[in-house]
């Protein structure tokens, strides 16, 4: 069920039309598997206005980069958001899926695709810290 889930987030590769304004305000940050994000969010007083993303990479980090965004417009309040970031890197640093993140379970056998999803992290974190 959770491969199910997460196939999902991989084919949505939601929020992934940044024009260029949007691009030179955004977080952008790449790794050394060639993974590459904007990290895009506006505010409008604490709420998340619009969370965006673009960027190429592996399905992992598709996936992360899906499963963030739209769990930040759901929650759409930016003191809750970096909880909910600071949530989700314990959880994948710790290999304590449970709840929401439980779809991320995988990554209990590909330890090497954790960084995948901690680089996508720490991306909309900065992100979050820039507003």
């Amino acid at each position: 069920m959770e491969d199910l889930k997460l196939r999902d987030y991989i084919e949505k590769k939601n929020g992934n039309k940044l024009t260029e304004k949007e691009r030179k305000n955004s977080t952008l940050k790449s790794n050394n598997c060639n993974d590459r994000i904007f990290a895009y969010i506006k505010k409008n007083g604490n709420k998340l206005e619009e969370v965006k993303w673009d960027g190429e990479g592996c399905a992992i980090f598709s996936a992360s980069s899906s499963f963030i965004v739209e769990n930040l417009k759901e929650i759409n309040d930016i003191k809750k958001g970096k909880e909910f970031l600071d949530l989700f890197k314990n959880s994948i640093e710790n290999d304590n899926y449970k709840n929401e993140f439980k779809i991320f379970s995988l990554l209990k056998k590909h330890k090497s695709r954790k960084k995948c999803v901690l680089f996508v992290i720490e991306a909309f974190k900065e992100e979050l810290e820039k507003i």
